[in-house]
């Protein structure tokens, strides 16, 4: 069961960023009128990949507000946002998260102080975070807002990603458009003039970005198989942590969007509905199938809703990651959370060890049928009592 929405439409427009009459710059500014139709309007700065328009953002908030070195980040996130704020010299200072593992804004306050130059505020998994609410408390504190739309593409008057001083989209794996490599795109959204200025200048310093045929193999093998054989399962997995450094691949290239990732991701913007609406359908059947479940429960909440990535947790039994080989044993792919990037020590650990102990991330492809679903959440209960009995 893969994880990314690609097809044969995707693979020609690959194809195409790598042979097409198409230059890189042609391919940006084509993508960019296609997501100013979806109302992201101008200040778009599309890079290599998310954290990168992260590094950009910081590097300028960093040059107008000097005497402030702290970024407020999610307790749980994707490490690469806080591993790019400790990479640029910053300090990074864990938020506290509700059980949906959107940021708990009623803890927030105590936190922010003179010293914090920035929020950054995620929409986990796609789950919507209150950014007029999260807006009001970085106003009153001074600090600049981040809005981390990296899961999600909106559509309409403010979409995700347009409510702060920046924003952030990714394409990268398995998020709702996907580009198609380690570097498959991402985009910063500048609303704040005075940033966009000193951005621009930072953003016409990058290299162009270059369509590599490594990425898109690792790519393909680790992400874009939409029906992985069973059989295949067990043995590919021992070769997914090796495999990139195996091809050489750079997950890290400071550069321009890459023609090839632009012409993809515009592939996948015409079906965007779609996709919307296949992994909103998926999340509502996860829902159903878990509700008399005596074992699972699902986290995001109790409203079908679109959803790039669907969790599940039990509250007994064996760690998550003996569940996920078991799993694997019998053929079905599922991934461990983000692993927890805070200090040990830090008061919001605790809660992160326990959703990384209990939690378990499974497919979420739109293409997914109910009947699959069905089959996976039998599996995956089965792995739960199976496990707890030894």
């Amino acid at each position: 069961m893969g994880k990314a929405t690609w097809g044969m439409p995707e693979v020609k427009a690959m194809l195409g960023g790598w042979a097409g009459p198409r230059t890189p710059a042609d391919a940006r500014e084509s993508l960019s009128r296609a997501l100013g139709q979806l109302g992201y309007g101008d200040g778009l700065f599309l890079v290599s990949r998310g954290s990168l328009a992260l590094r950009l953002a910081l590097d300028e908030m960093r040059v107008q507000r000097p005497a402030r070195g702290v970024v407020a980040v999610p307790a749980y996130c994707c490490p690469s946002v806080p591993d790019t704020v400790r990479d640029m010299g910053l300090s990074v200072r864990a938020a506290p998260v509700l059980p949906d593992l959107n940021l708990d804004l009623s803890r927030l306050p105590g936190l922010l102080g003179p010293d914090v130059l920035a929020v950054v505020g995620v929409h986990m998994y796609a789950l919507p975070l209150d950014m007029a609410r999260l807006k009001a408390i970085t106003d009153a504190t001074g600090a600049y807002l981040i809005d981390d739309a990296a899961h999600v593409v909106g559509n309409g008057r403010k979409p995700p990603g347009t409510a702060g001083a920046a924003g952030l989209l990714s394409f990268n794996q398995s998020k709702t458009l996907t580009g198609g490599s380690p570097n498959g795109g991402g985009v910063l959204i500048v609303g704040d003039e005075q940033l966009r200025r000193g951005i621009a200048a930072r953003y016409a310093a990058l290299r162009e970005g270059v369509s590599r045929a490594r990425n898109y193999i690792w790519f393909v093998l680790r992400f874009g198989i939409e029906r992985t054989p069973r059989a295949l399962l067990e043995y590919l997995h021992p070769f997914d942590e090796p495999l990139p450094m195996v091809l050489g691949v750079n997950s890290k290239i400071a550069e321009r969007m890459s023609a090839s990732a632009c012409l993809v991701v515009a592939e996948q913007l015409k079906r965007l509905r779609e996709i919307v609406d296949g992994r909103t359908r998926v999340v509502a059947h996860y829902i159903e199938a878990l509700r008399a479940n005596p074992v699972l429960s699902f986290v995001q909440g109790s409203e079908p809703r679109y959803l790039s990535r669907v969790l599940v947790r039990w509250n007994e039994g064996p760690p998550a990651d003996q569940v996920r080989e078991r799993l694997l044993k019998r053929g079905f792919a599922a991934r461990l959370p983000y692993p927890l990037w805070t200090s040990p020590d830090d008061p919001t650990a605790g809660e992160i060890v326990r959703i990384n102990a209990t939690h378990l991330e499974l497919p979420a492809s739109p293409r997914l049928t109910s009947a699959e679903i069905d089959e996976l959440v039998s599996a995956v209960t089965l792995c739960v009592n199976s496990a707890a009995a030894k």
